[in-house]
């Protein structure tokens, strides 16, 4: 899967406390970057979850909708 490098975290945003992090693309999706240095990113279109924030769940699609 294509991920933007370019959007890649900052050195600031890979120490140790940061444990997720999120680009929001206005292609209508969001990467996200996990792991040890955030170096796992992976795309996500449809639904947005986090192990981090129970409960939480954003439903991408309806977020990026076109209105007419």
């Amino acid at each position: 899967m294509p991920v933007n490098r370019l959007a890649s975290p900052s050195a600031s945003f890979m120490q140790p406390l940061v444990q997720a992090y999120w680009v929001v693309e206005s292609a209508g999706l969001v990467e996200r970057w996990t792991g040890v240095g955030l170096d796992s990113a992976e795309e996500v279109r449809e639904r947005l979850t986090s192990s981090l924030l129970s409960g939480f769940a954003l439903d991408l699609q309806s977020l990026f909708r076109t209105v007419e």
